[in-house]
């Protein structure tokens, strides 16, 4: 059964008012033909996350489109570029997941970029999201590579994705065409809704052996 655009929209709305992570005061939600294009500013990179996570949860969208701009008040002093780029080094040095001595740490004007190499996607993801949760950081630009530590055969990839594929509910791998080359993956074919098409990005995501992801999955 389809849900109508100003169901959506209020379960949104909704869904943003109940998340305490998030001042949804300052946030207009436009839902057109099953896409959400979300407006306004936040008071934090991770506030910014937050709103788009909580409306890719809600049921019925097709696509989330994201122009929420992080804003302080004009009575915060916030950190210098360079004490950011500290407080991030520090943190990617505190977490055991990360290798921090092959990651660089650079911020102008409050974006924070990162670049150097990881052994797997996730962590690429993670660190990303260590230095958005930074506060003064306005946005990241993850430019970090992905560099496995053993070589990983392109057919094993694919098949530990299918194998993930069948053991989620959320996802029927028969609809779903799964190709590696190189240790990119190109994911083709259909889901019944974002949720499962999140969750098949986050399966690839967390796989060994992937560099990059091409999602051409359509959710019908």
């Amino acid at each position: 059964m389809s849900r109508t655009k100003e169901k959506i929209k209020k379960d949104i709305v909704d869904h943003l008012y109940w998340d305490s992570r998030v001042d949804s005061s300052d946030i207009k939600v436009v839902v057109d033909d099953n896409d959400v294009v979300l407006e306004g500013n936040v008071t934090s990179f991770s506030a910014l996350t937050a709103v788009e996570e909580d409306a890719k949860e809600v049921a019925g969208l097709k696509h989330v489109r994201n122009y929420i701009t992080v804003k302080f008040p004009d009575s915060i002093t916030l950190p210098s570029d360079s004490e950011m780029e500290t407080i991030i080094t520090n943190m990617l040095r505190w977490n055991s997941d990360i290798d921090a001595g092959k990651i660089k740490v650079s911020v102008t004007g409050g974006k924070a970029t990162l670049e150097g190499n990881v052994n797997s996607y996730w962590k690429k993801i993670k660190a990303a999201r260590l230095a958005g949760s930074v506060f003064g950081v306005i946005d990241v630009d993850n430019k970090i590579s992905i560099v496995p530590n053993e070589d990983a055969i392109d057919e094993m990839v694919a098949n530990n994705i299918v194998q993930a594929f069948t053991r989620n509910s959320l996802i029927d791998p028969a609809t779903i065409d799964v190709k590696v080359a190189d240790g990119i993956v190109t994911l083709t074919g259909t889901v019944p809704h974002l949720s499962a098409y999140e969750k098949a990005e986050s399966i690839v995501y967390f796989t060994q052996g992937v560099l990059f992801l091409h999602n051409n999955l359509a959710i019908v």
